[in-house]
């Protein structure tokens, strides 16, 4: 169940296969990976990747649109 969750509140969510998660704050994020998180879409205040599943868009907790599948950035990150 690799996944990357962003929310409004700036805070980005990798969990990979084997259950390891990693959450942190978009200053935390960059002091960590030397770059910022990925920007969500204008009007996006969360984005939810499931590899393989689902890549949702949401704005207030409904899917507004879906992004990209596969999505690099997000593989990258749980890589």
């Amino acid at each position: 169940m690799a996944m990357v969750q962003q929310t409004a509140d700036g805070w980005t969510w990798v969990r990979d296969d084997q259950h390891h998660n990693y959450g942190e704050t978009a200053d935390l994020f960059e002091q960590d990976t030397g770059k910022p998180p990925p920007v969500l879409p204008a009007g996006i205040n969360e984005r939810v990747y499931f590899v393989g599943r689902y890549h949702a868009f949401k704005h207030d907790g409904n899917v507004v649109n879906g992004g990209p599948m596969p999505w690099p950035g997000g593989d990258a990150l749980i890589a």
